[in-house]
């Protein structure tokens, strides 16, 4: 069963997914629906970033809530490793893994017009927390990934109060939080792609 799994995965394309998801039907069924989704999260979508729209074009379209639940289970649990470990504010690669989980988050939740629930993940304490004890260089482009997947959403695009009170705290910080420069770019990023939204506000404001 992994081994044809597999093969949909590794074959698996926007031209065929109808084709392929057929096939997944065959073999994926909920009892395994945990090792699925720690494989695509663990494996496909922390370091594969271009797929990560096909990836969940694959989830809504197997049509199985259970599934997605299940896989957003799976990211929270990579995301948390992460946050806590010691390593990871010094080593530039575990900071791109969790920017790319960033993405992948916000791909599966807010660009979905699905929440991130608060019990799960609370962006603006998360911030706060990284002030108190000196992390932000991990927290803000995590941050940022997962906000700038709210452009592509119908609900959480600003002036949605959850996506607006995150960036304006995030610019809070861009003011007086003493950042980095790459850091203060990662801000910057974000609120030009919210420009394209709703105008010159967030760019104005982070100037």
């Amino acid at each position: 069963i992994r081994e044809k799994i597999l093969f949909v995965l590794n074959n698996i394309s926007a031209s065929n997914l109808d084709i392929k998801i057929h096939d997944l039907r065959k073999v994926l069924n909920p009892s395994i629906f945990p090792w699925f989704a720690n494989y695509l999260v663990v494996k496909r979508a922390i370091i594969e970033s271009n797929y990560h729209q096909l990836y969940v074009q694959m989830l809504e379209c197997f049509g199985d809530d259970r599934l997605i639940d299940s896989v957003l289970k799976e990211t929270f649990i990579s995301i948390e490793a992460l946050l806590k470990s010691p390593k990871t504010a010094g080593s530039s690669t575990d900071r791109s893994l969790l920017k790319t989980l960033g993405i992948w988050l916000g791909s599966l939740t807010l660009a979905r017009d699905r929440p991130i629930l608060h019990n799960y993940l609370s962006l603006k304490n998360l911030l706060i927390d990284a002030v108190l004890t000196n992390r932000l260089i991990v927290v803000i482009p995590f941050a940022c990934k997962i906000l700038e997947q709210a452009m592509y959403s119908r609900v959480f695009r600003p002036y949605n109060p959850f996506t607006m009170g995150s960036i304006r705290l995030l610019v809070e910080l861009y003011k007086y939080a003493d950042l980095k420069l790459n850091l203060k770019f990662e801000i910057e990023v974000l609120c030009r792609s919210e420009e394209r939204r709703v105008g010159k506000e967030c760019t104005v404001r982070c100037r």
